[in-house]
């Protein structure tokens, strides 16, 4: 059974980077990945506001 475990970041709310890769060697080098970057401010925003709601519920804790 295959599954997409997708990592996203947005970046100075412009663009928004979705990928499989790990920040690993095997996600470098290794590995078949794929991501793609979006330069649209609505969705960096959207992640943004997703990733707020996620800390301020506490399911994710800033460190």
């Amino acid at each position: 059974m295959s599954a997409l475990h997708a990592k996203v970041i947005s970046v100075d709310q412009t663009d928004t980077l979705i990928t499989s890769a790990n920040l690993s060697y095997h996600g470098q080098e290794g590995n078949i990945e794929l991501g793609a970057r979006i330069h649209s401010k609505e969705l960096a925003k959207q992640v943004e506001d997703i990733f707020t709601s996620l800390v301020f519920k506490r399911i994710f804790v800033e460190l």
